[in-house]
C-alpha cells in the first residue's frame, strides 16, 4: 500500500466547490480524500513527480507525515471536504450548496490536499496510473454551507 499527498493553492479569497469528479481505477486506487488546509503544507521529505501532462508537482508520503503538515505544528489541521472509494461516482452539491474554501478570514482554507491510497506499491505496471479529482468551482457563496 502507498499513500501519497499533493497540495493545490485555492488561488482566491473564496471559491465554492460544487462538483467533484473522481478519476481513478478501483483496481489500483482504494480511496481518495480532499482536505481543506489552514496553511501551505510543508512536508519534510517531499518528492517531485511528473503528471500525465508533463507538469512537475510535489508529493509526499501521507503515512509518514500528516496530510496538512506545516512547519509550525506536527499534528493534522485539515478538514475532509470530499471522499471517494472503490467505484463511487461523481458528487454534485446542487445549486444552493457547496464547500467554501479560500484565504478569506473566517474560511481559512487557502490550500487543498489530495490524499490518494494506492493498493500496490509503485512499479513499472502502475507508474502510469492516476488518482485525481476534477473539482468544479464558482465565486458565488452558496445559500447552504
Amino acid at each position: 500500500d502507498s499513500y501519497f499527498c499533493t497540495a493545490l493553492p485555492v488561488g482566491s479569497e473564496h471559491q465554492t466547490l460544487t462538483k467533484f469528479v473522481p478519476k481513478a481505477r478501483q483496481e489500483v486506487v482504494h480511496h481518495m480524500l480532499v482536505y481543506a488546509c489552514e496553511s501551505k503544507p510543508e512536508p519534510k521529505r517531499p518528492m517531485k513527480v511528473r503528471t500525465k501532462g508533463g507538469e512537475e508537482i510535489e508529493v509526499w508520503n501521507c503515512l509518514e507525515e500528516p496530510t496538512c503538515v506545516s512547519s509550525s505544528s506536527n499534528y493534522e489541521t485539515g478538514k475532509i471536504i470530499y471522499a471517494w472509494a472503490l467505484g463511487a461516482g461523481n458528487l454534485e452539491t446542487g445549486p444552493d450548496a457547496g464547500f467554501v474554501v479560500g484565504s478569506r478570514a473566517g474560511i481559512e482554507a487557502p490550500y487543498l490536499v489530495l490524499q490518494s491510497h494506492f493498493l500496490n506499491a509503485v512499479s513499472n505496471e502502475t507508474a502510469a496510473e492516476v488518482a485525481e479529482v476534477e473539482m468544479h468551482a464558482t465565486s458565488k457563496f452558496p445559500e447552504k454551507v
